[in-house]
């Protein structure tokens, strides 16, 4: 009786404005100055979660907190020294005037620059993050770490570049401080949906969706290969696993579609781990990531109709191999990727009730023995 569409668009994801992270040889020693952070740079575009300002597109919200490693080198940096680590792991906030510091924290310790040599830098947010964390030679690295089934609960897990080689409290932007250029470790889901066309006398209402079958666990590492000014790692999430359903949005009442593409009210944002959509298992159906929708039909006054379509993100072909979802022959879809944000946009369409009126013959009889008269 209905038909369901379903499209699926790769959001491109735009680098914020970020200073120069070049090695740099700064050769004024500060006397007795405080060490403070800019106001970091969120790397990728992402609504208004955990971790940025509403509305603003790569500015660090004034009210999170971020964690701080610094290691320090007599000259220009080499290598991570685990000797001569400065912070370790030591949470800043704001200042209210313009910076992040040590001391703004409840109970912090103020660090100040020493007067000479150098000091490296790299952070990671929220400082609150789950899992196992530590920072070394290779960049970041968390093990255990898990997304909350809860979205409200939710947070942007980022990691920064280094910043190399500073020696005061500068950093190229607007405020004072060393300067933190921080990359999204995971990917960004949002929905738009709406109804094919305009039907008269029938309303269709959204009233759930969910994302099935997500792994929700894994590991991260930063991948960087040390030594000079070793900019870009192969970052990556290895042994990812238990499957999770994330109630992404529902509706008791549901929200009534209109033709036009439409976010639905008051929608958490959705801060999944990358991962593949085909989970391999291991002498049993595979598993695949799939979104469920849930929504109603209602024609006039009639009973309202419940409905529900799952959509598996990955299906197999003849020959067993699994596809994604191709539109005019050309894949549109892949598996989650760190730092994109990925938009689903969801068409429901309805179909007419034709009716093919016929009548059956008439059935002959004749009737014996011959009336007589």
């Amino acid at each position: 009786m209905k038909r369901f569409l379903f499209m699926s668009a790769l959001a491109s994801v735009a680098l914020a404005s970020c200073v120069n992270d070049e090695a740099m040889e700064n050769t004024s020693k500060a006397s007795d100055q405080k060490i403070t952070f800019n106001a970091p740079v969120v790397s990728g575009t992402t609504r208004a979660i955990a971790g940025e300002q509403p509305g603003i597109d790569g500015k660090y919200k004034t009210d999170e907190h971020f964690k701080v490693y610094a290691c320090w080198s007599n000259n220009v940096y080499s290598t991570w020294d685990a000797n001569n680590i400065y912070m370790n792991g030591v949470e800043v906030a704001y200042d209210n005037s313009g910076s992040w510091n040590s001391e703004s924290v409840s109970g912090g310790t103020t660090y100040y620059w020493p007067k000479t040599g150098y000091l490296t830098f790299a952070a990671y947010s929220p400082a609150t993050a789950g899992g196992t964390i530590s920072y070394g030679g290779t960049g970041l690295s968390i093990t255990g770490f898990e997304v909350e089934s809860n979205t409200s609960d939710q947070y942007d897990l980022m990691y920064s570049e280094r910043s190399y080689n500073r020696t005061a409290s500068i950093g190229g932007q607007s405020y004072s401080g060393v300067d933190i250029w921080f990359k999204h470790a995971l990917s960004s889901i949002k929905f738009m949906v709406k109804q094919k066309e305009a039907y008269t006398g029938t309303t269709i209402k959204l009233t759930g969706l969910t994302i099935q079958n997500a792994y929700s666990k894994g590991n991260f590492v930063q991948g960087l290969s040390d030594g000079a000014a070793a900019k870009e790692g192969n970052s990556a999430w290895t042994n990812q696993g238990t499957e999770t359903h994330y109630s992404v949005w529902n509706s008791t009442d549901g929200q009534a579609l209109t033709t036009a593409l439409t976010e639905p009210n008051d929608i958490h944002d959705i801060i999944l781990l990358p991962q593949n959509f085909v989970h391999q298992v291991s002498g049993g159906d595979d598993k695949v990531v799939s979104i469920k929708v849930d929504y109603t039909i209602q024609n006039g006054s009639g009973p309202v109709l419940p409905q529900t379509a799952t959509l598996p993100l990955a299906v197999k072909n003849a020959s067993g191999d699994y596809l994604y979802y191709y539109e005019n022959n050309n894949e549109i879809m892949q598996d989650w990727e760190m730092g994109k944000r990925y938009t689903y946009n969801i068409t429901i369409g309805l179909d007419k009730i034709y009716f093919s009126p016929e009548v059956v013959d008439w059935v002959d009889v004749t009737v014996t023995p011959d009336l007589t008269i």
